[in-house]
């Protein structure tokens, strides 16, 4: 299949996801999900849970990384 071509359908079918109205992980979920079983089968959902919960300790990490320094700045704006 033309790269072009694969990367188009991708892209297409990312947006009507979207904007269907679910939630941004759970869309990409779904469009990752759809085309790993297209191109490698049953036996590609095994990554299922590494593609939906792989990155969340690093959005855990900068979530609380902002909201304590976020918290700090405000208390230190408050005395001056």
């Amino acid at each position: 299949m033309d790269p072009l071509f694969l990367g188009a359908l991708v892209a297409i079918i990312t947006i009507v996801v979207l904007f269907s109205g679910v939630s941004v992980a759970i869309g990409l979920l779904i469009v990752s999900a759809g085309f790993l079983i297209t191109f490698d089968g049953l036996r590609s959902l095994e990554l299922m849970p590494e593609i939906l919960f792989g990155k969340l300790k690093l959005c855990a990490s900068l979530y609380s990384y902002v909201y304590h320094y976020g918290l700090i700045d405000c208390v230190y704006a408050g005395r001056g």
